[in-house]
């Protein structure tokens, strides 16, 4: 069937985000994968591999933020082994030291305050460096670069991604084992809210708001964020869930256009205090689902894009 196929996973980490977004169309195949961390070892299953289940992919975008030195040498070894196109690392980031930087096509240390928007394949990116002292932050957006309904119909899907049955990372168009399996083997969430009559356009986007200061940041983030805002169905939080980052109101905020369906927060199980943030999205009503990633478990959402017309 011709259509654009997507695979959004946060692999499975206790510590830290390990997440990939991979796609297939008749444009080509495009994969992003961002490693955020806090400083500490990311703490996963051992599938996951020095490679972070990338072996053999030709990697689009790379972002890396406050790995562990164990974790830059994996980063190392990934830039050693597969194709790198781009890769973007925050001013005052160690990442910017990896001797691996130079088999990459380009690499971009964002200034503070710097924003990168593009379109690769049938995605768009968005990459904001925030101001955080000596060392930036990275927030990133992605999302499908044309999503309306109109003459299109879409299929989504939230899966565990547990140890049992590993997720690939990557989606191949000639490829649909891994879920095709998952179907057959594994309970899931159909997201289906965003095909109301009242909508117009499928929401798939995702939002990593990794390290970010959403108390002193939250303005400018606001008004950043505006042209994505109904788009956003995944949000990945690290630090900037914990104590001291978090913001009540950024959170209301980014579920104020899409009330009526499912939204996912997705954060690390053993990064300590998250626990306010945790209450608040409970508080917001059955449509917020948080997910905790551990060694045992991260999550996959995926699915289709596809022309009507088309078969």
């Amino acid at each position: 069937m011709k259509a654009l196929y997507f695979r959004h996973l946060f692999q499975n980490t206790a510590r830290g985000v390990v997440h990939t977004v991979s796609t297939s169309g008749e444009k080509g195949e495009f994969c992003l994968c961002s490693l955020c961390a806090d400083g500490k070892p990311l703490k996963e299953e051992a599938y996951a591999g020095d490679l972070f289940r990338l072996e053999g992919a030709e990697v689009s975008i790379l972002l890396l933020e406050n790995l562990h030195p164990e974790d830059l040498k994996r980063a190392g070894n990934l830039l050693k082994s597969n194709q790198v196109e781009q890769v973007f690392i925050p001013y005052g980031d160690a990442a910017a030291k990896l001797p691996e930087l130079s088999r990459a096509g380009k690499v971009q240390i964002l200034n503070a305050g710097e924003t990168v928007v593009f379109q690769e394949k049938d995605w768009n990116v968005w990459v904001k460096c925030l101001d955080h002292g000596s060392r930036g932050n990275l927030v990133v957006y992605h999302g499908p670069s044309e999503s309306a309904k109109k003459g299109r119909d879409c299929l989504m899907a939230a899966k565990p991604a547990e140890a049992e049955l590993p997720c690939l990372a990557c989606v191949k168009q000639e490829d649909h084992a891994c879920g095709m399996r998952c179907c057959l083997y594994n309970d899931f969430i159909l997201c289906k809210g965003h095909n109301g009559k009242y909508d117009g356009s499928y929401v798939l986007g995702t939002l990593l708001l990794g390290n970010a200061d959403l108390r002193t940041k939250e303005k400018e983030l606001k008004e950043e964020l505006k042209p994505y805002l109904s788009d956003i169905r995944v949000i990945s939080m690290n630090e900037s869930g914990c104590d001291g980052k978090a913001s009540e109101e950024f959170l209301e905020f980014l579920g104020s256009r899409n009330k009526t369906f499912d939204q996912f927060y997705i954060l690390p199980g053993e990064l300590e205090g998250n626990e306010k943030v945790l209450k608040q999205i409970l508080k917001e009503g059955p449509r917020r689902l948080p997910f905790l990633t551990g060694p045992e478990a991260g999550v996959c959402f995926s699915g289709f894009l596809k022309n009507r017309s088309e078969i």
